[in-house]
């Protein structure tokens, strides 16, 4: 089965063109409008100009009716209403004579990009690699699915993909340092856009040595991990880090409070649709803090409070989780589905209104710290 980032444009061209034609499309130089299938109303005569509400952007293939549906993917509408343009998009490669999908783990570089080496990056794909192997041990040590990490990458260390000079010295840094390779020993996670490119990503240290577990690529803004797939008219989550995303459906990684503020306000979905959010911070002192501002916005909060590591193999055994990947390791209370999700029906059980929250917050840890 191929995954939709493999769809070539012109097959998602001719897919909106099957379902919304007969809603008055008009296709444009990157975009598409038509009457909203939900909220709006064709007219009755051909001589009334229709009313087009309802636009889907080719550059993220979004869909939007700025009167009654938030952006998202255009792909949950085929799955939702479209179930055949759907199911052949998705399995475009079989039912086109055998046609292969698009090479998914070749990078697509963008504007902005770190620019990695040749031979710097080694998809996890690649299995007979011995730094590959580090890579997945951490994956399945976590968890973590094989069809998330098999997306994911390794970043080698080697000397070789140092930066040098014209005349083959080694370029330093300000501080003497030579720079290039910064990425080394580390699992690379993409903060994959729509269509495939990715320009920004967390590097987890793969040795346990360094003093920074986690680094993001500095050289570019920060960007919501899995933002251009969240569907705003369900309960959608917003967690701190990637890898705890990738537990639950429909959600987010943000990165803390600070970014967190910055994606709502670029975002007006976040506000419009705030009743369907539910954060997820993690839970220690300083996510406790964040998420008093965060349900002072207005949205849902996850309780954590009565759940304990009861993994009597887990050096923190008869403590707090205190996040959603340490939870599912070591937290027997918490349900799964078969397909290796946290249950969403138990999260939404164990959840809160913002006003609700605050109070509970208040109760159970006391007023906010003075900063």
């Amino acid at each position: 089965m191929a995954d939709f980032r493999d769809i070539p444009n012109s097959d998602m061209e001719a897919a909106v063109h099957e379902a919304f034609d007969q809603y008055e499309l008009v296709e444009e130089f990157n975009s598409f409008n038509f009457v909203c299938p939900y909220c709006g109303e064709l007219p009755k005569s051909k001589f009334v100009k229709p009313e087009r509400k309802a636009y889907v952007y080719k550059d993220t293939w979004n869909f939007v009716c700025y009167k009654c549906r938030p952006a998202h993917n255009v792909m949950w509408e085929f799955q939702e209403s479209y179930p055949d343009i759907f199911r052949r998009l998705l399995f475009y490669n079989t039912v086109n004579g055998g046609k292969g999908p698009q090479e998914r783990h070749k990078r697509v570089y963008v504007e902005g990009a770190y620019q990695f080496k040749d031979g710097e990056l080694v998809s996890l794909e690649e299995e007979n690699d011995p730094d590959v192997q580090t890579a997945i041990a951490f994956c399945k040590k976590r968890q973590i699915r094989e069809k998330v990490y098999k997306q994911w990458f390794v970043c080698k260390k080697d000397k070789r993909f140092l930066d040098k000079n014209p005349d083959g010295t080694l370029k330093l840094n300000a501080y003497g340092l030579p720079t290039g390779n910064e990425y080394g020993n580390r699992l690379i996670i993409p903060y994959y856009r729509f269509g495939g490119s990715w320009v920004q990503f967390d590097a987890r240290d793969l040795t346990n040595k360094s003093k920074m577990r986690y680094r993001n690529y500095a050289g570019a803004k920060r960007e919501l991990y899995n933002g251009d797939f969240l569907h705003f008219n369900k309960p959608f989550f917003m967690l701190e880090g990637a890898i705890d995303s990738t537990f639950i459906k429909n959600s987010v990684a943000v990165g803390g409070l600070k970014h967190f503020k910055s994606f709502v306000e670029a975002d007006p979905n976040f506000k419009e649709y705030k009743e369907n959010g539910v954060i997820i911070f993690d839970a220690d002192e300083a996510g406790i803090d964040d998420l008093r501002t965060v349900m002072n916005m207005g949205f849902k909060w996850f309780d954590w409070s009565k759940f304990r590591n009861d993994n009597p193999n887990s050096i923190d055994y008869g403590g707090k989780v205190k996040d959603i990947n340490e939870a599912v390791l070591n937290c027997s209370e918490f349900k799964m589905t078969p397909d290796g999700y946290v249950d969403p029906e138990f999260i939404m059980a164990h959840t809160y209104s913002a006003e609700a929250g605050i109070m509970m917050l208040n109760m159970k840890y006391g007023a906010p710290r003075k900063r």
